[in-house]
């Protein structure tokens, strides 16, 4: 077991990954044709590709992408994205096939690393935006704001691009094994899984999740603490709001955490197959379940969505949103909609200083 596998990604090592103890034939009938789990990876994918577009496309519609955080946002939207694809469509293929890695090699070499790199990228996506949501919502740290002003978030996600082409250079694939009905550090090439283990698995991919599911958990639970507290002094009772906040928060860290977790527990334990299909399909919804977080908890972009769908001429008019900074320290930039914009008291310092 190792924590780095130094190698170039685009090379299979026919040493490491030798196939020549079976025939082609041998190795397709040692696969699982399972149409149930490629039908709803198919469809199921497909239904969150969609969402998860309309989307996006609403974040451009409604000019929303001047806001840092729903820069943040759109970008991890594109890495869920290209994860969704491999996680859904290709293991839908896969399904269907009855695929293990010796007998689709290439496909699964690039879906091995595929997966595990956008799953990289888009978990610390998930670390920076809540790192944007704290920063924003606490006054004590308005001195790191600096973190995400002006060009800043256009570091972060080069961060990201970069952490993602960099982690096959130094990390093995995991491909998919029907059998098992999940993707694992070990090829299933042998009948030793236990010496298959010890050989293939790396630690690397633990180390990373562990590291996102403490710092999840802790930057969403803090998050959260801080929306109550701000909600109670300025209300002093728990609002519409403020329970959507807290749900969308809840929802979008709890998946990426749990698969995080799950991961980490299949990498080194004995589960039942149960267990790793749901790993399978809870990682699945640690990105799709975003597009409809989205939709079901921020009016802005389901206004844009709709306006999309119900425009007759596909027409990009709809709703835009005033945004500016409050002056006070510790309160986060604020959006209206036109209504709210104009019904805004004259006789109030925190005027909307300008139209996007």
């Amino acid at each position: 077991m190792h924590v780095f596998y130094v190698s170039l990604p685009w090379i299979i090592d026919e040493k490491e990954y030798n196939c020549s103890s079976r025939s082609y034939s041998e190795w397709v009938g040692r696969g699982s044709v399972n149409p149930f789990q490629g039908t709803y990876f198919g469809v199921s994918g497909l239904i969150f590709v969609v969402l998860y577009g309309l989307c996006l496309t609403g974040m451009v519609r409604g000019h929303l992408l001047k806001i840092t955080c729903y820069r943040l946002m759109f970008f991890n939207g594109i890495v869920d994205i290209i994860d969704l694809a491999v996680g859904s469509f290709l293991t839908a293929y896969f399904h269907f096939t009855g695929a293990v890695f010796c007998s689709t090699m290439a496909i699964n070499w690039i879906a091995g690393h595929l997966s595990w790199s956008a799953w990289c990228g888009a978990t610390f996506n998930c670390v920076v935006l809540a790192l944007n949501r704290t920063i924003e919502m606490n006054p004590a740290m308005q001195r790191l704001r600096f973190l995400f002003k002006g060009k800043a978030p256009f570091f972060w996600m080069f961060f990201c691009v970069l952490y993602m082409i960099v982690r096959p250079f130094i990390s093995g694939p995991i491909p998919y094994n029907t059998v098992v009905s999940s993707y694992l550090g070990a090829p299933m090439i042998s009948d030793d899984i236990e010496w298959e283990i010890s050989n293939y698995a790396s630690l690397f991919l633990p180390i990373h999740n562990l590291i996102v599911s403490v710092i999840l958990v802790t930057l969403y639970a803090f998050l959260c603490h801080q929306v109550m507290k701000i909600r109670r002094a300025s209300t002093g009772r728990m609002d519409k709001v403020q329970i959507q906040l807290f749900m969308q928060s809840l929802l979008i860290c709890a998946t990426t955490a749990m698969t995080a977790i799950l991961y980490s527990f299949l990498d080194f334990f004995p589960v039942s197959r149960s267990i790793v299909i749901a790993g399978n399909v809870v990682w699945q919804l640690s990105h799709g379940v975003h597009g409809v977080v989205y939709l079901c908890f921020n009016s802005h972009i389901r206004g844009q969505v709709l306006a999309l769908l119900t425009s007759p001429t596909g027409s990009s008019e709809g709703p835009h949103f005033w945004a500016w900074p409050w002056p006070s320290p510790g309160r986060p930039e604020q959006i209206l909609s036109p209504t709210e914009a104009f019904s805004w008291p004259r006789h109030n310092t925190e005027r909307p200083e300008g139209l996007w």
